[in-house]
C-alpha cells in the first residue's frame, strides 16, 4: 500500500473507500481519462470509443473476482496528475494537425470521457451484471483490514 491507512479516521476511510470503489467499478473508463486523448493522436477515434467500450465490457466481467487496493491507489493518483497535461496536450497537437472535431474531443475527455460507457453501464445493470458499489467497497475494506473478514453488506 501506498499510504498507511491507521492514521486516517473512520469518516476518512469510509470517504476514501467510497471514492476508489466508484473508481474501481468503472476502473476501465476510469483510466482512460490520461490515455484516450493520446490515443487519438495516433488512431481514429471511433476505433479509439470501440475498443474502450469493449475493454470496459470486458472490465464489468473480471471486476467481479479481482479488487486491488494497489491499483486503485496508482491509478487515482496518475488519473489525477496526467488526465489535463494529456489532454491540452494532445488537443493542441491534434488542432494543429488540422483535426479541430479530434482535438476538441481529445481536450474534453477528461469531462465526459465518463458519459461514454454510461448506457452499457446501465444495461448491465439491468440484466444485473454490474457489482455493486457496496461490495467493492467491502471487498477494498477487508483488504485494508478496515472491516472484518466475514463482514457482508447488509440488503
Amino acid at each position: 500500500m501506498l499510504q498507511d491507512y491507521r492514521r486516517y479516521s473512520i469518516a476518512e476511510k469510509e470517504r476514501w473507500l467510497h471514492l476508489r470503489a466508484i473508481e474501481w467499478s468503472g476502473w476501465a473508463t476510469f483510466i482512460s481519462l490520461p490515455i484516450v486523448p493520446v490515443l487519438l493522436i495516433f488512431y481514429p477515434w471511433y476505433l479509439v470509443l470501440i475498443g474502450l467500450l469493449c475493454i470496459d465490457l470486458a472490465w464489468q466481467f473480471v471486476q467481479h473476482v479481482f479488487v486491488s487496493v494497489r491499483l486503485s491507489e496508482i491509478s487515482c493518483l496518475a488519473v489525477a496528475w496526467l488526465q489535463w497535461p494529456a489532454a491540452v496536450g494532445s488537443s493542441v497537437w491534434l488542432i494543429v494537425q488540422g483535426r479541430l472535431g479530434v482535438g476538441i474531443l481529445a481536450l474534453l475527455w477528461p469531462l465526459a470521457g465518463s458519459f461514454v460507457t454510461a448506457p452499457i453501464d446501465v444495461v448491465l445493470g439491468w440484466f444485473g451484471i454490474r457489482r455493486s458499489i457496496g461490495s467493492i467497497e467491502l471487498s477494498l475494506a477487508n483488504k485494508l483490514g478496515h472491516a472484518a473478514q466475514d463482514a457482508g453488506l447488509v440488503q
